[in-house]
């Protein structure tokens, strides 16, 4: 059985996935370049995913690794320098033919993360439902038919087993996703801007690789998931603030 806890913690996660790109385009809507910046962003996300498929298969795979610090620490150097080099590219040529303002980073990482969202909406929605059928007894109608018994079973036991902090997270690490990725876009167009890459790049970097490498670095402790959450939600707290001082002090 599913408790009611679980899908209080799994209502108020989807609540707030679906809220972070509705307030971000409710800010933005007004600005006549956010349709170009999301799709910009869009193209950002692609690109980090194909360099980040040639790190995989040339450097190392982490899903093929068993120490989980070397998995989160790979982890998160591919995904920073994968993100940085793309983000690169495309501001770089975003920059040198369009007259673009001061939020478009920013509307950027709206466009960036709007996979995330749907990806993190889906499995919560799929949760929420598959709940009710297994406290229904209904399971059967509720799953792919293809799905093997095994396969049923396996889910099911993922989601009865699951910690309360597994659904609470599933939100939470999408909230301090977008912080820190729209704090390292609006320093990698400050830094092709003003032509200061290394006070504005190796932020980006540091911030990117610590948000992904904190998992692997201490969910193996005790209270493990626990630290790493409130050391992710440091580093995104200071995303948060970087990113409403410079919203606040260019519109100024």
């Amino acid at each position: 059985m599913i408790s009611t806890l679980k899908f209080i913690a799994i209502g108020v996660s989807l609540l707030i996935v679906l809220a972070l790109p509705i307030v971000s385009y409710m800010k933005f809507r007004k600005d006549k370049s956010m349709f170009k910046a999301v799709l910009f962003g869009l193209l950002v996300y692609f690109a980090m995913n194909i360099l980040y498929g040639v790190m995989q298969s040339t450097i190392a795979n982490p899903q093929t690794m068993e120490n989980p610090i070397m998995v989160g620490a790979t982890y998160g150097i591919f995904m920073s320098v994968g993100f940085v080099l793309a983000a690169l590219a495309v501001l770089s040529f975003v920059i040198k033919r369009n007259e673009v303002s001061y939020k478009f980073p920013a509307m950027m990482a709206l466009g960036f993360m709007l996979l995330f969202f749907v990806s993190s909406i889906s499995a919560l929605m799929n949760q929420f439902m598959f709940g009710f059928a297994i406290n229904s007894g209904s399971t059967a109608s509720a799953v792919n038919p293809s799905a093997t018994p095994e396969q049923v079973q396996a889910f099911i036991d993922s989601l009865v087993n699951a910690p309360l902090i597994f659904f609470i997270n599933s939100a939470l690490t999408r909230v301090f996703e977008y912080a820190v990725y729209m704090m390292s876009f609006i320093l990698v167009f400050r830094g092709i801007k003003e032509n200061s890459f290394v006070k504005t790049i190796l932020p980006a970097v540091l911030a990117i690789f610590l948000l992904y490498a904190i998992p692997g670095l201490l969910n193996s402790l005790p209270f493990g998931i626990y630290l790493a959450m409130i050391a992710q939600g440091l580093i995104a707290g200071a995303s948060g603030y970087f990113v409403y001082n410079y919203l606040k002090g260019e519109k100024a």
